[in-house]
């Protein structure tokens, strides 16, 4: 039977930018995750002084209600980050640094989630009246749309039909 994976020598990380800006994307919301985003859906006394800082300023900052407010409906989307996303990025990385074929599927899947939970926090940012016509809406606003483009980008390199694998020479 024939190898799903197209024979080939796989690119090192370095020379697909795109596959490096993402692995780096993906290791950094481990730490982003476990110790922001859970503040979110857990008791904030779980957490160490200093992510809890963290929190308190970047809610000070950009006024940020969803966060400061952590209504139901957030909460439940960062239980699915921590049991769903929260596995998914160590394979992402893993998947992303060896250009593993395999990354496709589970890649459009993920940003396809990611991209789908956005909409409701969009749609809070921009048309909830307490968020809305803050005078630091824009920059949430900004903040969230870091995900729409890094996971538009992810769901067009796992939708356009191939990764960084390169057939051999002969």
């Amino acid at each position: 039977m024939a190898s799903s994976q197209p024979r080939g020598r796989r690119q090192s990380l370095l020379s697909r930018p795109l596959d490096a800006v993402l692995f780096g994307y993906f290791v950094a919301h481990v730490p982003i995750t476990a110790l922001v985003d859970a503040q979110i859906a857990m008791p904030r006394s779980l957490f160490p002084q200093a992510a809890r800082a963290a929190v308190d300023e970047y809610v000070r900052v950009t006024g940020d209600s969803l966060v400061r407010d952590s209504p139901l409906w957030l909460r439940s989307i960062i239980v699915a980050e921590l049991g769903l996303q929260l596995p998914f990025f160590f394979y992402a990385a893993y998947a992303l640094y060896h250009d593993l074929p395999s990354f496709r599927l589970p890649g459009a899947i993920y940003a396809s989630h990611v991209l789908t939970t956005l909409i409701p926090i969009y749609g809070e940012l921009l048309f909830s009246p307490t968020i809305a016509n803050s005078a630091r809406a824009g920059l949430a606003v900004g903040v969230y749309g870091t995900w729409v483009v890094l996971n538009g980008l992810l769901l067009w390199r796992c939708c356009r039909g191939g990764s960084g694998v390169r057939p051999k020479a002969d």
